[in-house]
């Protein structure tokens, strides 16, 4: 399988692949906001088939961190420190929350029927 090698600072951290179809996303993550500012690095994904979400590794980031990220072809991967499902009700109270938020920063009015 294809699987992401991930190293922080000069060492290995974890493999992170899949076996079935599915999404892996590393990501550097950068925010500032009003209460200041977020630096982190997550690596996590979704399995198609079950709709659980995984993660590997999620820590926060300083100045001077070295991230490497290598794209390797394994057997195996490590398994995910963290493997959640959402339910049905809570996705869709979820999306629904979303649409609301976007229809109001629209100015639209959500008639339901």
């Amino acid at each position: 399988m294809t699987a992401f090698e991930i190293h922080l600072n000069g060492q290995e951290k974890c493999v992170a692949g899949l076996n079935e179809a599915g999404v892996v996303v590393s990501a550097i993550t950068w925010v500032r906001g009003k209460n200041g500012e977020d630096l982190s690095f997550r690596v996590g994904g979704l399995v198609s088939r079950t709709k659980k979400h995984v993660h590997w590794l999620q820590r926060p980031l300083k100045a001077g961190d070295e991230v490497r990220i290598v794209v390797v072809e394994k057997a195996r991967a490590d398994r995910p420190k963290v493997n959640r499902s959402e339910s049905k009700a809570a996705r869709q109270k979820r999306e629904r929350e979303y649409i609301e938020k976007k229809a109001a920063e629209f100015g639209w009015k959500i008639i339901k029927e």
